[in-house]
């Protein structure tokens, strides 16, 4: 079974209008573990978006045994684990 994510880049970034993003895969595509889906300019977005906060949800949760957060703060991209996901 596969992971359903639903991901916020920053706070109240649709006011932006999708300026300091590009899209890499459209969305409800499936990708795999590494996949780059969408690049950002941090330096416009730090400079006019309210936050760059980002939520990572696992919107399909109930459908495994067990799921569990390893990342807290700040995190890097490729390199850090968010979750440990169980059957």
């Amino acid at each position: 079974m596969a992971w359903r994510l639903w991901c916020t880049w920053g706070l109240d970034t649709v006011a932006l209008e999708g300026k300091g993003f590009t899209r890499l895969v459209e969305e409800g595509a499936s990708v795999v573990a590494g996949q780059r889906v969408l690049e950002m300019d941090l330096e416009f977005l730090n400079a006019n978006a309210r936050s760059m906060v980002s939520p990572v949800v696992v919107s399909n949760s109930d459908d495994f045994a067990g799921l569990t957060l390893l990342a807290q703060g700040q995190v890097i991209a490729g390199e850090t684990p968010l979750y440990e996901v169980k059957g």
